[in-house]
């Protein structure tokens, strides 16, 4: 509920903001007319395909260095990357923890599913006290 109040307030000030800039005249234009004939300006086109041009070059400069600089980045990692152990301290690893498993459960840290009984549910009732007479 407060999202769709929260979308309805800020829907309500852009309308509002979008009718003050269409409608209230700034001297001989309104905010908008302003806006557009700035947009349309000489300076304006010129200042957008300056920036259009300039990042093109960046755009091509930053595919060049950046294939390099990948290919050096990934041969660094590879020689940075080594390897603690060997093949057969793993394979000494695995068995001992496969040994010192063995006969125990893991733990469950979940919650038991539908229809299960968790332990508490299986444990013995208390034995009832038998009525004195």
């Amino acid at each position: 509920m407060f999202r769709l109040i929260r979308f309805l307030f800020t829907f309500l000030i852009c309308v509002a903001i979008w009718w003050a800039a269409t409608t209230y005249q700034l001297g001989s234009k309104t905010l908008w007319g302003h806006m557009k004939a700035i947009a349309g300006s000489k300076e304006s086109k010129q200042l957008v395909d300056e920036v259009k041009k300039k990042a093109g070059e960046v755009k091509v400069k930053v595919k060049q260095d950046g294939k390099g600089a990948a290919k050096k980045a990934s041969k660094k990692v590879k020689k940075e990357v080594k390897d603690r152990f060997s093949d057969e301290e793993r394979k000494a690893l695995r068995e001992v923890i496969k040994e010192k498993l063995k006969g125990e459960e893991p733990a469950r840290d979940k919650e038991p599913a539908r229809g299960e009984e968790s332990a508490k549910d299986k444990a013995p009732a208390p034995a009832e006290k038998p009525a004195s007479e």
